[in-house]
C-alpha cells in the first residue's frame, strides 16, 4: 500500500504503520514525520504515545544519517 494513500488517516493503526507501507526511500523521514504527528494528534494518553513511539522508531528504521537531517 503506498503511504500516501493513508499519511493523513484517522486510522492510528493506519498512522503507526506509514514505515511499513510503501513509499520512495528519499521520503524515509517523511514518512517517519507524518506517522509520529499522526499520533500525537490521535492517541492523547502520554504513556500510549511514548510506548507508540518506540514501535514507529522501530518501523522507520531510522540511521543516524538519517535522524541528522531531520
Amino acid at each position: 500500500m503506498p503511504y500516501e494513500d493513508y499519511r493523513d488517516s484517522d486510522n492510528i493503526v493506519a498512522r503507526i504503520n506509514l514505515p511499513n507501507m510503501r513509499f520512495d526511500p528519499q521520503r524515509k523521514l517523511e514518512t517517519y514525520a507524518y506517522s509520529s504527528r499522526g499520533l500525537i494528534e490521535l492517541e492523547r494518553d502520554l504513556e500510549r504515545r511514548l510506548k507508540i513511539l518506540d514501535l514507529i522508531d522501530i518501523y522507520a528504521n531510522l540511521d543516524d544519517n538519517d535522524r541528522e537531517r531531520g
